[in-house]
């Protein structure tokens, strides 16, 4: 027996990253290279857990 919601989230995550991926585009689309750059820096579904080199050079 599976207890409640069990096995239904695999299927959420994958409409999650499929919408994720058409708003890329979109977005690429829209803003060109300039949204290519800024999706390079920044993480897409987790934030940061560590301080990046650029964010370390700042505080020195």
């Amino acid at each position: 027996m599976m207890s409640h919601g069990h096995g239904t989230h695999g299927g959420h995550n994958e409409n999650t990253v499929r919408l994720a991926r058409q708003e890329e585009r979109e977005a690429i689309a829209e803003f060109g290279d300039a949204y290519v750059r800024y999706a390079k820096k920044t993480p897409a579904f987790f934030p940061y857990t560590r301080p990046s080199q650029h964010q370390i050079g700042k505080h020195e």
